[in-house]
């Protein structure tokens, strides 16, 4: 059974909102730089209604709000929970490779190690037939 988290309108609104706090931004300021990117006006009370999930957003008034509130769109897509598990797991997969690369570069100091020593044997050897 799938279970259907809140909706991604409600997503977008309660995000729009924590960044715009964030930012410092009042819903009057965000609406004006949310004007000076599009070719028509959006009022305060736009960014309150969507806010409240009482108005839709259109796609180009979502990218212009991403981009007046300096975050990526996939952010205000994407609940908080979300993200902080994605964040979690990404830590993690980051250990392991942290791990890895450290074990790949014992091999690496052992394996240069070997070279030198094949190297001096072979100079030593060298050095003898020549006598």
């Amino acid at each position: 059974m799938v279970h259907s988290g809140p909706d991604s309108a409600a997503i977008f609104a309660r995000r729009m909102r924590e960044e715009r706090h964030r930012a410092g931004l009042s819903q009057a300021a965000l609406a004006e730089r949310v004007t000076a990117l599009l070719d028509y006006k959006v009022d305060g009370s736009s960014v309150t209604r969507v806010e409240k999930g009482e108005r839709s957003v259109r796609l180009a008034e979502a990218i212009a709000i991403a981009e007046a509130l300096h975050t990526p769109l996939s952010a205000l897509l994407r609940d908080r929970a979300a993200i902080d598990e994605e964040i979690g797991e990404l830590e993690r997969d980051l250990s392991e490779e942290l791990h890895r690369a450290s074990l790949a570069e014992e091999a690496l100091d052992m394996a240069r190690a070997a070279v030198r020593a094949v190297e001096r044997r072979i100079a030593e050897l060298e050095a003898i037939r020549r006598r």
